[in-house]
């Protein structure tokens, strides 16, 4: 930027012969100009003041530095080189206005209160911003909830609600949460309430981030107030109010129930975790991974447990843990019993309204000192905390699909449960999950989309 541009406001000022600032005569129409031509504008006013010693116009000014802001900050149609440009030049209009209305102290409160809306609009509007994307030329009513759950969304969107009307959302926030399960429902996924039970528990900030605080914390406790979670989507319209699927009861027998739970609990299937997790997992040494295995059976047990006293009450849970706790000898060797107390009770911690992370990476969080070698950067901390907390949030989200179905097939079926409990996995594939087709909808509890 020339020294001349730079200094061209304070000779404007310098050369008023009244010290007066007074109302245009006409106003300029900056709305319209590109960089080239506010430059030339500021040029020609320069000139022209300078050789009248007319007074100061600051609605010019004023009208001068919010076109710059938009170039710099909000169109559409400006070039990247020419946003720099208005960018770098914004800085030096500034400051000489600045200096030049010294003397006028409630036009100087003006124009920084004007500035200052601009600023803090950036962030909510601004280039960048999900508003500012939405709006872009060309987006149709159409693009707009899939632009909202795009994953690159996720950190914008609290921004966008501080702008966006409140009506107006409550209206679409329905259809966007609906969008949001089927988007990122996984195969063999089905039930909606578990789907975005998970997101909200995991990592996925759009499902955070347009969820309130309460319906976080409500989502998130799943597995131990199923009805609560699920009338999170009946308030949106997403469900009906009341569920289609086969009950629950009556019930297994007590061993049958503990056999399910410990049969469960080993359970794992890693070809449904994602291929950037299974990469990460390879990169753990064994001890690692023994532990991961046996806090994963901690997270299904208590995940197990919290289900039944759901559906049968505490003093089935209570006999059930009993029975499982006294068969995990094995495990029990290895701390299994502790660390299945730690777990339960970092996750009340993640379940509190103020707690910003979800679920899965709090109880990841608070076992990292089991995990996390020594000496390791903090980099490779964070890397190691976000496999290890994907991997919960992927059981977590298996294991509840899971359990519900086989309290609700046993239920529903005269079968032998010893040997049905052999064949769980081709049981789940067959009538479970989605693969399992339209003739069998009963034991999809509480989906959305089509089979």
């Amino acid at each position: 930027m020339s020294k001349g541009i730079r200094g061209f406001l304070g000779s404007l000022f310098s050369s008023s012969s009244s010290n007066d600032l007074k109302e245009p005569e006409k106003k300029l129409d900056f709305d319209s100009m590109n960089i080239k031509q506010i430059l030339k504008q500021i040029l020609e006013y320069s000139v022209q003041k300078t050789r009248t010693s007319a007074d100061v116009d600051v609605h010019v000014l004023f009208q001068m530095t919010e076109r710059l802001f938009r170039c710099a900050y909000y169109d559409y149609n400006t070039s990247d080189e020419d946003r720099q440009i208005a960018e770098e030049l914004l800085g030096s209009v500034i400051k000489d206005v600045e200096n030049g209305l010294s003397s006028y102290p409630e036009a100087l409160q003006s124009y920084r209160t004007a500035n200052k809306y601009m600023i803090d609009g950036i962030e909510l509007r601004g280039i960048g911003s999900l508003a500012w994307k939405i709006g872009a030329p060309g987006v149709s009513g159409e693009d707009v909830i899939r632009m909202i759950i795009d994953s690159t969304s996720g950190p914008l969107i609290p921004n966008f609600l501080k702008i966006m009307p409140e009506n107006t959302w409550g209206k679409m926030k329905g259809n966007v949460i609906k969008a949001l399960i089927l988007d990122r429902s996984r195969n063999g996924e089905s039930n909606a309430v578990i789907i975005l039970s998970g997101l909200v528990a995991g990592t996925d900030l759009v499902a955070w981030n347009i969820m309130s605080p309460s319906e976080r914390s409500v989502l998130m406790g799943v597995s131990k107030n199923y009805e609560n979670a699920r009338n999170v989507l009946v308030r949106y319209g997403i469900l009906p109010n009341k569920s289609l699927a086969q009950p629950m009861t009556p019930r297994m027998d007590d061993d049958a129930l503990a056999g399910i739970v410990l049969l469960s609990a080993h359970d794992r299937d890693d070809s449904t975790w994602p291929s950037d997790v299974v990469k990460e997992y390879d990169l753990l040494d064994e001890n690692q991974k023994s532990f991961i295995s046996v806090s994963l059976m901690g997270l299904k047990v208590n995940i197990f447990l919290d289900l039944i006293n759901d559906i049968y009450g505490k003093e089935i849970a209570q006999k059930i843990e009993n029975n499982v706790l006294n068969n995990l000898k094995e495990a029990n060797n290895l701390g299994f019993k502790t660390l299945f107390e730690v777990i339960r009770t970092v996750e009340q911690i993640g379940l509190m309204e103020t707690y910003e992370v979800g679920i899965d990476r709090t109880i990841a969080a608070g076992l990292m000192d089991e995990y996390v070698p020594k000496g390791v950067s903090e980099e490779r901390q964070m890397e190691i905390w976000k496999t290890v907390s994907d991997i919960y949030n992927i059981e977590r989200i298996n294991s509840l699909h899971k359990f519900r179905f086989f309290l609700r097939f046993f239920a529903s079926k005269d079968v032998d449960h010893a040997e049905s409990l052999k064949k769980s996995g081709d049981l789940y594939r067959s009538f479970g999950s989605k693969a399992g087709g339209k003739d069998l909808l009963e034991y999809l509890e509480d989906w959305i989309g089509y089979v």
